[in-house]
Parts: C-alpha cells; sequence; structure tokens
C-alpha cells in the first residue's frame, strides 16, 4: 500500500524539499523521455510528478527518484503556489513545462 502524506507541501517544507517546481524527464519506465514537474514528496526515495496532460496534478505519477533526471530549471510561481497550497490548474503545469523545456534547450545550446 503506498504511504502518501496528509499534505505534500508542508511535508516538503518539513523536510526542506528544495526541489518543488522542479522540471525533471523520466529516464526509466513507460513514461521514458516525457517532462515533468515535482509537486511533491512522499520519502526520501519517492517524489510526485504532473504533467497537467496525462498526469493531472489531481492524480500525481508515484516516482523514484532516481528514476528521474533534473533538467537544471526551475518553475518559482509554480513553487510558491505549492508551498502556499493555492489551486493549481492542469494548463497552469502544461504551460509551465512548455516554457521550461524550451528555456532547457537554450541553455543546453548555449554551453556547447
Amino acid at each position: 500500500m503506498r504511504k502518501i502524506p496528509q499534505n505534500f507541501c508542508n511535508f516538503a517544507v518539513e523536510n526542506g524539499f528544495n526541489m518543488l517546481g522542479t522540471l525533471v524527464k523520466s529516464t526509466a519506465g513507460r513514461d521514458c523521455g516525457r517532462f515533468f514537474v515535482i509537486i511533491g514528496k512522499i520519502d526520501d526515495k519517492y517524489i510526485l510528478l504532473a504533467d497537467g496532460d496525462l498526469r493531472p496534478i489531481e492524480k500525481p505519477k508515484r516516482k523514484k527518484l532516481r528514476h528521474v533526471q533534473s533538467m537544471g530549471v526551475k518553475a518559482e510561481e509554480l513553487c510558491e503556489k505549492l508551498l502556499s497550497s493555492k489551486a493549481i490548474l492542469n494548463a497552469e503545469i502544461r504551460k509551465t513545462i512548455s516554457s521550461l523545456t524550451a528555456e532547457a534547450a537554450n541553455e543546453a545550446s548555449a554551453r556547447k
């Protein structure tokens, strides 16, 4: 049975989880290659992901931390909403992911 805390945001704040709102890419499983935003933490091994499309905010994906790759960009606005427990729309998540992937691509091309 899954161990899911009552309030993900408070759990993350209490445990110093600073990855909320970070763009990640799945590296294992059926969703390999898809981009997600971290919206919560269950424990030291598992995180909660949403993409606003196949994985809406209401039904996040539980995934091991080692099965995702951080893209190095963070959605500060989304992080603030998560920490203050404000409502987040799936459209906001989709828009955030598309803008962050473009930003990550620009950073990657600038490094080369």
